[in-house]
């Protein structure tokens, strides 16, 4: 039993140290150095991705540490779509103010006929996110990001918003 629990032990630590210098060496080529990758595609749920959607990004500064992103995506039969700027901070932790579509909101009223009257808005607005790209593969990994969302439009409030997709940098 004791070598058996040794075994896994060994192969635990085996893989996760291969797994940390895999992720190093991924960091370095995906913000410059020998292999710079200046494209990301992505799946997933949340602001950025304009509900269930897709997200791409471009990165242009000589060290990839900034990018244009774009995403797009079906929020309960609406078509969101946002736009940001990816800042990376230390490694693969990155802000992310965005401006678009986040959120759907509904007013009711009554007509002449004291009927209701359900009006249906997409509400537009800027957010500001704060998130992490956590690299599984050379070239594929997860994103996982939350902030704030502000409704310039209607309540003028602010809301929470989150985002978690896979990715695949290029």
């Amino acid at each position: 039993m004791k070598i058996k629990s040794l075994l896994i032990l060994f192969v635990f630590i085996t893989n996760y140290s291969n797994s940390q210098s895999w992720n190093s060496g991924c960091v370095d080529g995906i913000r410059g150095g020998g292999h710079p990758k200046t494209f990301s595609a992505s799946i997933g749920y949340g602001t950025n991705y304009g509900g269930r959607g897709v997200q791409a990004a471009v990165y242009f500064t000589p060290k990839k540490k900034v990018g244009i992103s774009v995403g797009a995506g079906d929020y309960f039969g609406d078509i969101f779509v946002n736009a940001g700027v990816k800042f990376y901070l230390w490694k693969t932790l990155y802000l992310n103010p965005h401006y678009g579509y986040f959120k759907r909101i509904y007013f009711y009223e009554y007509d002449e006929f004291s009927e209701v009257v359900e009006h249906k808005h997409k509400v537009l607005g800027p957010g500001f996110f704060m998130g992490y790209d956590w690299f599984l593969k050379h070239n594929m990994g997860i994103n996982i990001g939350g902030g704030i969302n502000y409704d310039n439009q209607y309540l003028k409030k602010i809301y929470p918003g989150i985002d978690i997709g896979v990715f695949l940098s290029f």
